[in-house]
C-alpha cells in the first residue's frame, strides 16, 4: 500500500545537518576559503544548455559508455542477450534530446519521440505536415540510420500534451485522493487506475476517455488497471540508521530521523566568486532555515568540522516539479568546501568520480532506460540492497497532488527501486554520461519503505529555474 508522501517532513529539526563523509579527510590539509574560489577548479568544463543540442555521440562510444548495471536490467527486463541488450541501449544514448532537436525542426510537424524496447527502435510520431526527408536528415545527423521508424499522427506535440492536461483536469479527484495517474508516452496519454477504484470511479475514468477521445485532433487515452491499491506517493526521505552516510548518490545531509540524496554539481552561472552548489530534491529543503552542522555533532575520524552557513531555495508545486539547491555563496566555511571534495558527478562506487557529458534540456522519452544512484538503504533481510537501481522511463508530462501541492511535468520510472533517503537521487541515462532528472517521489510497497516506480523532476526545469551551469569532467586534486 502507498502512503501519502508529506507526513517524513512533520517535526523535522532545524538542526538538519550536513553529512561529510570519510574522503574528506583527505583534503583537510589543503583548506580552500569562499575568497579563493575565482573559478571552477582545473579539469572541470561547463556544460552549456544551448550546447545540449547539439551533442552526438558515435556508437562505438555509446557502446563503451554503457552502464553495467543498465545493461544486466534490460537482459532481465526484456528477454534478449547481452548483445542485443547493448545495441538498444547504445541507440538510446546516441542523442539525448532527441525530442527537443526534432520539435525545433520540424515545428508543428512533431508530435512525439519514443522508444519500442519491443523492437529496439526509435518511434517518431510525426503529423502530414513533417517532411520525411527532414527527419531522415536529423536521424542521419546523429548517427541512427536504420534505427527508427516514422509513424504519421493526425496531432502534433501540443495537442498531445493539451489531451493529457484535460484528462487530469477531469480526473482530478480521483488523482489527488491517489486512485489514478495521468501522463503521456508512446504516443498517448496514460491512464492509470488503482486496484481499488470502485465500478462508479472506473465509469469516471471511461467516461473522460470518451470525452477527451472524441475531440478532433486528439491522441488516444488508453487506460490501464494497476496492482497496487493507491497510487499516491510519498517523498523517499528519512532513515532507519544515525547517519545517512552510504556515499552511492552523493553526499547526504539528516536531521531528526530524515534524510535525502545530493544530486548534481552546478554552479549559479555568472557569479563572482564562484561557488559549487548541489542540487537535490526541494521537500527537502521545505520549510528549513540555515543548514548548519555544529561541531559537537562531528565523528571521530570525521573532518572538517565547524560551521557552514549554507544557501538553500527551492521550489515544490505552483507550476513546477520539485527540486531544490544546496548553495555555499554564504562563504561561511573555513575548511574545503562542503560540496567540491568529489567534483561534479555522483556515480556508483565511492571511489570513483564519472564525467558528465551531456544532460536533457526538457522531457525525456518515454521507453528510455534509466539508472537512479540514491542513498536508501532497504532492509537486506527483505532482499533489499543498497540505493542503485535500474528501470524505464513509462511516462512524462505526468502531475502529483500532495497534501494541497500540485507538482506538474514529472517523469515517471517503473522498476527501478525507489527507498527512503532516495529524495534529491540523480536519475542517468544507461550512459553514466547523461543527466535526466532529479528523483522527487514515489510509491511505497506497505511496511518496505521502498517502491518500484517513482516521479522525478527533469533536470533542464532545475537548470532553466535557477539559470545554472552544470559541470562536467574529472575532478583534479585540490
Amino acid at each position: 500500500m502507498s502512503v501519502r508522501r508529506r507526513s517524513a517532513l512533520v517535526g523535522l529539526a532545524i538542526a538538519t545537518v550536513l553529512v561529510i563523509v570519510a574522503q574528506a579527510a583527505q583534503a583537510a590539509s589543503m583548506p580552500i576559503t569562499s575568497g579563493s574560489l575565482t573559478g571552477p577548479p582545473l579539469g572541470l568544463k561547463p556544460l552549456e544548455p544551448a550546447e545540449q543540442l547539439t551533442v552526438v555521440m558515435s556508437r562505438s562510444k555509446a557502446l563503451e559508455s554503457l552502464n553495467p548495471a543498465a545493461v544486466s536490467y534490460y537482459e532481465k527486463q526484456y528477454g534478449v542477450s547481452e548483445a542485443v541488450a547493448r545495441e538498444r541501449l547504445a541507440t538510446q544514448v546516441m542523442a539525448p534530446n532527441l525530442g527537443a532537436v526534432l520539435a525545433q525542426h520540424l515545428g508543428k510537424g512533431y508530435s512525439d519521440v519514443w522508444f519500442d524496447n519491443s523492437t529496439g527502435q526509435w518511434v517518431l510520431d510525426v503529423t502530414s505536415s513533417a517532411a520525411t526527408t527532414e527527419a531522415e536528415t536529423l536521424m542521419h545527423e546523429r548517427n541512427l540510420e536504420g534505427t527508427y521508424r516514422l509513424v504519421r499522427v493526425p496531432f502534433d506535440h501540443e495537442q498531445l500534451e493539451g489531451a493529457a492536461r484535460r484528462t487530469a483536469q477531469r480526473l482530478r479527484g480521483l488523482t489527488t485522493a491517489g486512485l489514478a495517474s495521468v501522463g503521456e508516452g508512446a504516443g498517448k496519454v496514460n491512464v492509470i487506475l488503482a486496484s481499488t477504484v470502485t465500478p462508479e470511479q472506473r465509469d469516471e475514468a471511461e467516461g473522460a476517455k470518451a470525452t477527451i477521445s472524441s475531440e478532433s485532433g486528439t491522441p488516444p487515452v488508453g487506460i490501464t488497471d494497476s496492482t497496487e491499491a493507491s497510487l499516491a506517493a510519498k517523498p523517499h526521505v528519512g532513515c532507519s540508521w544515525r547517519y545517512c552516510n552510504t556515499l552511492i548518490g552523493g553526499d547526504h545531509w539528516y536531521g531528526s530521523g530524515v534524510g535525502c540524496t545530493m544530486s548534481y554539481f552546478v554552479a549559479i552561472k555568472g557569479r563572482e566568486p564562484w561557488v559549487p552548489s548541489m542540487l537535490t530534491a526541494g521537500h527537502c529543503l521545505a520549510g528549513m532555515g540555515g543548514l548548519v552542522k555544529p561541531a559537537e555533532t562531528c565523528e571521530p575520524g570525521e573532518t572538517p568540522c565547524g560551521q557552514w552557513g549554507l544557501t538553500l531555495t527551492f521550489f515544490e508545486g505552483d507550476g513546477h516539479g520539485d527540486a531544490g539547491l544546496i548553495d555555499d555563496y554564504s562563504g561561511q566555511y573555513s575548511g574545503p568546501p562542503a560540496f567540491a571534495i568529489y567534483g561534479g558527478y555522483w556515480n556508483w562506487s565511492i571511489s570513483t568520480v564519472s564525467k558528465l557529458e551531456s544532460y536533457y534540456t526538457s522531457a525525456p522519452p518515454t521507453g528510455l532506460t534509466v539508472c537512479k544512484q540514491g542513498s536508501g538503504k532497504e532492509d537486506p533481510n527483505k532482499g533489499g540492497s543498497l540505493g542503485s537501481s535500474c528501470g524505464t522511463i513509462s511516462e512524462d508530462g505526468v502531475t502529483e497532488h500532495y497534501g494541497g501541492l500540485e507538482e506538474v511535468n514529472l517523469f515517471k520510472v517503473v522498476n527501478a527501486r525507489a527507498c527512503d533517503g532516495d529524495s534529491g537521487s540523480p536519475i542517468d541515462s544507461a550512459s553514466s554520461d547523461t543527466a535526466v532528472g532529479i528523483l522527487d517521489s514515489g510509491n511505497e510497497n506497505e511496511g518496505s519503505g521502498c517502491g518500484s516506480t517513482s516521479e522525478s523532476t527533469t533536470i533542464g526545469e532545475a537548470i532553466s529555474f535557477w539559470n545554472l551551469t552544470v559541470y562536467g569532467g574529472a575532478w583534479g586534486p585540490w
